[in-house]
């Protein structure tokens, strides 16, 4: 993976952007376009478009004695001399989004009608999507971005976003399902950009197999990488001769009172039923991370409140949630390795027809820890840390 050996940072990225031309014009024997920005468009084939994008930019500052070290071709991660300590050491390989851009080279080089955008300096506030030409996508039949930890996620509600339509969701669902992703909540990327100013068409962003993002610690499973451009090839193969057209509708503030009543988004009355169930608490993995990095997605948390089954059945996390709410309080850094356990307190609410609603709060903690071994939350009282993996695992 030649594109993880470039180092590249925000605002300075000349050496990622000039190889992908590199690439693009010498091995692949394809055109490209660059916008007054730097961003840089390539289009193979002639119709029944499918976008794939990506940015060119990392977190990750430029080091001396960068080194990538591939791990039995299984792990991908880099060492290098640290700026402001001068020792040698972990250093960020940058698979945000370095990742993406692999997955869209490759991508042009497979596929036989596609379009790829590499956007600069979406770390910094998207401003390359920002200042794109949206109009380059609109004849594609979807976007896809591949800018997202792990690998399971499949995002189409991104930063209170709806970026896909909920034709595009079903009908993509028996596809992600086969991979083994499932629906998950987006922070923000490109795609939300994409979808605000306009482009038209159903967006995704997926897990494409970094982990710990925007710290020295983060590394590539390659595993996961292949399993992402497999479902995008997939994806490609199944739905692209169908245009899944979406248009962006401007969230609209949700207005709390007390647990029993609220405001829906025309801000008219209604008055809803609530069960309660237990508070989750969950211990933060990393400390140079925010929490948002490990909360557990929309089904994982449906699995850890234990709702009925046939409650379970009908949920359908992507349109039917209305809040996926956080609260922290009680900080406490006493956790080994200086890990911070911050007590959340949840608001889930479900809307599966006009009268019925499901929250969740406070009865009487109960605490979980993520183990990055499993990948999995796990409860505390089956947890054990253990330092030599720096990970929670199960108390046998």
């Amino acid at each position: 993976m030649k594109v993880l050996s470039i180092q590249t940072v925000s605002n300075k990225d000349a050496e990622m952007n000039r190889y992908i031309k590199q690439y693009v014009s010498g091995a692949l024997k394809l055109r490209y376009t660059v916008d007054t920005y730097g961003n840089i468009y390539v289009s193979k084939g002639e119709k029944n478009f499918v976008g794939i994008v990506c940015h060119t930019d990392t977190v990750h500052e430029i080091v001396p004695e960068y080194e990538l070290i591939n791990h039995k071709d299984e792990v991908i991660y880099a060492f290098g001399r640290k700026t402001e300590t001068g020792m040698y050491g972990m250093v960020g390989c940058g698979g945000d989004d370095k990742v993406g851009v692999y997955i869209c080279l490759q991508a042009l080089k497979d596929l036989p009608d596609v379009k790829c955008v590499f956007y600069r300096n979406e770390e910094i506030g998207h401003l390359g999507s920002k200042n794109s030409d949206v109009n380059y996508l609109k004849d594609c039949s979807f976007i896809i971005e591949c800018d997202r930890r792990n690998g399971e996620d499949f995002i189409t509600n991104s930063g209170g976003i709806q970026i896909a339509s909920e034709q595009f969701e079903t009908e993509c669902k028996p596809i992600y399902t086969k991979h083994g992703y499932q629906p998950a909540l987006g922070i923000g990327t490109d795609v939300n950009t994409l979808t605000v100013l306009g482009v038209g068409v159903s967006c995704v962003n997926l897990s494409c197999g970094y982990y710990l993002p925007h710290t020295d610690s983060t590394f590539v499973l390659v595993r996961h990488v292949n399993d992402c451009y497999k479902l995008v090839v997939d994806m490609y193969n199944n739905l692209r001769y169908k245009k899944y057209k979406h248009q962006y509708i401007e969230p609209k503030q949700t207005y709390y009172g007390c647990d029993n009543h609220e405001l829906d988004f025309d801000k008219t009355s209604k008055i809803h039923k609530t069960k309660v169930v237990e508070e989750y608490s969950l211990i933060e993995v990393e400390p140079t991370l925010t929490l948002l990095d490990y909360l557990p997605s929309q089904l994982e948390f449906i699995k850890l409140l234990n709702l009925e089954t046939n409650t379970y059945d009908y949920f359908k996390p992507s349109s039917d949630f209305s809040s996926f709410r956080r609260k922290s309080s009680n900080v406490d850094s006493n956790e080994p390795n200086m890990l911070k356990r911050i007590n959340m307190q949840y608001r889930l609410t479900l809307y599966e027809d006009e009268e019925l609603d499901y929250s969740c709060s406070c009865k009487k903690p109960v605490y979980y820890v993520y183990s990055r071994l499993h990948k999995a939350w796990i409860l505390e009282e089956e947890a054990i840390w253990d330092a030599t993996i720096s990970t929670y695992t199960l108390n046998k």
